[in-house]
């Protein structure tokens, strides 16, 4: 009985050890999104039955008196499930908003990557900057909400007020231009690493100052509605910073 309570949790911990490793491996570049995308559907289902497993041979193992093998398969599936958990929260949040991955306040006519363009170009694994026009219904039925907004402060407090929010936000600042009124960012998920690349654009020739903000994934067709909710916070911070 011991070994097949030993057996459960090893392979629980694999699996468990699976998930870590596939996590790992695209964050160092050894594998790419399509290959986490293919291989992470199994492995939660992987993760979810092994961890099940685990957590019933555990019990029955503490109930047999071996607090040792069933102690580690407690352990074990407890991981497995942990790790399941993040997979079917991506997938939950997936169902509830459209399949797109680049949100803007201007639909009509979006900011422009500048050197964002050029790191994308440099992979061609990661989705274009190129703006795609058919997903602005797409957009506007989910996020109704998200528009330009306008200051009266004087152009320059805007822009380094912007520049100042991103960086509160966690954002890496990979470019501006002030006479362009431009400033591109880009955020990094803590677990996977993935990453969304944001572009605010400071129109100095309208009165009030206008801001448009867009924030587009580097790969993946859903974003699980993150650069909508980037956008509405950045925008929310700005307000309240320029009061």
């Amino acid at each position: 009985m011991g070994k097949i309570v030993g057996a459960v949790g090893t392979l629980a911990f694999l699996a468990a050890l699976a998930y870590v490793g596939l996590t790992g491996a695209f964050r160092f570049g050894a594998i790419d999104f399509a290959t986490v995308f293919q291989a992470l559907q199994p492995l939660t289902f992987a993760l979810l039955g092994l961890g099940a497993l685990a957590l019933l041979a555990g019990l029955l193992g503490l109930v047999r008196s071996r607090p040792g093998t069933g102690g580690f398969a407690l352990i074990a599936g407890i991981a497995a499930l942990a790790s399941a958990f993040g997979p079917m929260t991506m997938k939950s949040q997936a169902d509830k908003v459209p399949p797109i991955h680049d949100i803007t306040t201007d639909m009509k006519y979006p900011p422009a990557f500048v050197e964002v363009r050029d790191i994308r170009m440099a992979d061609e694994n990661l989705n274009s900057t190129d703006y795609n026009p058919e997903i602005a219904a797409q957009q506007q039925e989910a996020y109704p909400d998200l528009a330009t907004v306008r200051f009266e402060q004087p152009y320059e407090d805007v822009f380094q007020a912007s520049i100042e929010v991103l960086k509160s936000m966690g954002l890496e600042i990979v470019g501006m231009d002030e006479n362009a009124g431009r400033i591109e960012a880009t955020a990094t998920t803590a677990w996977w690493g993935f990453k969304d690349d944001v572009v605010v654009r400071v129109n100095r020739f309208r009165e009030p100052v206008e801001v448009d903000v867009r924030s587009s994934s580097r790969v993946g067709v859903s974003d699980l509605g993150v650069n909508a909710k980037r956008i509405e916070t950045f925008l929310a911070k700005l307000e309240e910073k320029l009061g």
